[in-house]
């Protein structure tokens, strides 16, 4: 993976540190976990890049780039501002053409090369002039679903969403948080296989924000995707992440893609006892210290970068 020669010692030290986290006061069950990856491996896609650059306004913003992901895992696109975050989530999801390289995501369950795929942008992208189940409706009716299943499937997301009683309002008339619900509703309620989401949550404030992710990780268990995120929140990167991609900018350098020792806690955590398990988990020794490690890894890997650029 390029970048790892900028700063070789980067990923293997965050891995070390991260893989000597404590874990047993966390209690995940074995069976929970276990339960979890078989899951998330009869779902969601895989992917494959190989040697992928990118530009924006004709400067390279990504420059040869091999990552692979297995399916019904969430990877999470960290680093400064400008290292090219967005610019890889739009080339992952195919809304950016490569400028060299490839893209390849092949779904679990039918080998296809083209899986179904939802986007929530960062404004979320909510229609304005249609009502709440209307916003809902309409990926099943862009698929041409029955009317008897788009009414089955919008009352049954409307139920998990906590929106029921608020389907004929317009998105203005609904809270943050609402409205955050509503565009995570619509992305998944015609199951895609894969989920990508840009900042979703950057507009709310820290505790409706932590609310949200809890209730993005109980709806992820309920129908695996593998997911694709950008933040710059490096404790939501640990929540809800099982690959962190760390990226640095000036140039474009990748620091490391490394697992999150967490994310079979806090899966099982949300399996056995929801959001107040997820916020135990939060609050605990081993969480802090994994986004302390992470976040020190990011400077180290900045830093690192900086001393090159001087030198040239």
């Amino acid at each position: 993976m390029k970048g790892k020669n900028a700063a070789s010692n980067v990923q293997v030290e965050l891995q070390q540190a991260l893989d000597a986290i404590d874990l047993s006061a966390l209690a995940a069950g074995d069976s929970v976990v276990d339960k979890q990856a078989g899951d998330a491996a009869a779902s969601g896609a895989s992917l494959d890049v190989r040697g992928l650059c990118a530009s924006r306004s004709g400067e390279t913003v990504i420059e040869n780039l091999d990552l692979k992901l297995p399916a019904g895992a969430s990877l999470a696109l960290v680093g400064e501002s400008g290292c090219g975050k967005s610019t890889l989530l739009e080339s992952l999801a195919g809304l950016l053409k490569p400028t060299a390289g490839s893209v390849r995501w092949t779904s679990s369950l039918t080998g296809a090369r083209v899986p179904k795929a939802a986007f929530v942008w960062q404004n979320l992208g909510l229609f304005p002039w249609k009502t709440v189940e209307e916003n809902l409706a309409l990926p099943l009716r862009l698929e041409n679903r029955p009317s008897t299943e788009i009414s089955s499937r919008v009352a049954a997301m409307l139920d998990e969403l906590g929106l029921c009683g608020l389907q004929k309002r317009y998105p203005q008339a609904l809270s943050g948080g609402q409205r955050q619900r509503l565009a995570l509703g619509r992305a998944l309620v015609a199951d895609p296989q894969i989920l990508f989401l840009d900042e979703p949550f950057s507009a709310l404030d820290a505790l409706r924000r932590e609310h949200l992710q809890e209730f993005l990780i109980l709806m992820r268990l309920r129908r695996v995707v593998t997911s694709v995120f950008v933040t710059h929140d490096i404790a939501e990167a640990v929540f809800l992440a099982s690959h962190i991609l760390m990226l640095a900018a000036h140039p474009f350098r990748v620091l490391g893609l490394v697992r999150n020792p967490l994310r079979g806690a806090l899966d099982a955590a949300a399996r056995a006892g929801g959001m107040d398990a997820l916020r135990a988990i939060r609050e605990s020794d081993a969480f802090a210290l994994a986004a302390r490690e992470l976040h020190a890894a990011l400077r180290r890997g900045q830093r690192q970068g900086q001393v090159n650029e001087a030198l040239l």
